[in-house]
């Protein structure tokens, strides 16, 4: 399977805000089929990325990478799954911190 993160989605199913069901799709097919837990849609989802070996998609990446790092504790020593944009060419960034994480940390003086 060749997924790509932005073909990646937790979907829910009603209003966003009163939702009952969540389903999890990878490249428009259901892969998990409606579940009332969020959380475990949630943690499938981020399964879902490291499985497979995906890079967090750029508008969710600094979401992504604080969930990965604070709260399920996967706290790599280099590298990370955000995307640095330059012009038209993507590349997956290798530093010791997310820029992300680093910045919310110096601004909060941690």
């Amino acid at each position: 399977m060749s997924a790509t993160a932005a073909d990646t989605r937790l979907t829910v199913l009603g209003e966003i805000l009163t939702a009952t069901q969540w389903m999890l799709s990878i490249e428009g097919q259901v892969v998990m089929n409606p579940h009332p837990n969020f959380m475990a849609g949630f943690a499938a989802l981020l399964a879902t990325y490291y499985n497979f070996n995906l890079v967090y998609q750029h508008v969710a990446s600094c979401t992504l990478e604080f969930v990965q790092r604070c709260f399920v504790g996967i706290n790599p020593s280099t590298g990370n799954k955000t995307v640095k944009t330059s012009g038209k060419t993507s590349e997956k960034r290798n530093n010791s911190q997310s820029s992300c994480v680093y910045s919310s940390q110096k601004t909060n003086g941690l």
